[in-house]
């Protein structure tokens, strides 16, 4: 089952490289939101979020630079084609 209502690859030039964005279903959403503004207040490098796949496998760390609200996310910047893809798929991108 998919957590998640869409994800996108595509291609961001104003950050030079390739992006990922997930849309969360509603309730999804809210927690994320919740989430970010905590991690937001912590100093670097804590203030980031490690998206894993199963017990080990670190698929991506971001920095949580603010309170991330409205549904939707932009989780990577600046990867490659083949990056962005991968990591999309992994979480469900068709």
């Amino acid at each position: 089952m998919n957590r998640f209502v869409r994800v996108t690859a595509f291609e961001d030039e104003a950050q030079e490289g390739w992006a990922v964005r997930v849309e969360f279903q509603d309730a999804d959403a809210e927690k994320f939101a919740e989430l970010t503004g905590t991690v937001t207040d912590r100093p670097p490098p804590t203030n980031a979020l490690a998206i894993v796949q199963g017990e080990n496998r670190l698929l991506a760390k971001v920095a949580v630079i603010g309170r991330i609200t409205g549904g939707d996310a932009v989780i990577a910047t600046r990867l490659g084609r083949n990056e962005a893809r991968f990591l999309a798929n992994v979480l469900g991108a068709e």
